[in-house]
């Protein structure tokens, strides 16, 4: 029998963004700040977006193979991830900290 994969050394994994199609940000009479946040239990992930007008936004945050993100889209039968989207017009105040992290 076949051993499971190891993860190879830290400097050696392959590092990933994720990249979020926004749609809808030129028929909008302002700018709006974007906040997402995962929903799961073994892991958060907290991106911000300052502009909603972007067609595609790359996350700073990067995910190697082994990230426990990765691992639930590898096992699940119907895989997706489950996000909170937080939206503020821009202009009215940082968008409030809802984790603290971010």
């Amino acid at each position: 029998a076949g051993d499971p994969p190891q993860p190879p050394a830290e400097g050696e994994l392959a590092q990933h963004r994720l990249v979020f199609q926004l749609v809808g940000g030129k028929t909008a009479s302002q700018v709006y700040m974007l906040s997402f946040h995962t929903v799961h239990p073994d892991y958060q992930v907290h991106v911000k977006v300052g502009d909603h007008r972007m067609p595609k936004f790359a996350s700073r945050e990067t995910f190697h193979r082994w990230h426990p993100l990765f691992a639930s889209l590898e096992h699940s039968a119907s895989p997706r991830v489950r996000m909170l989207i937080r939206v503020k017009p821009d202009g009215s105040g940082p968008l409030g900290d809802m984790c603290g992290c971010c």
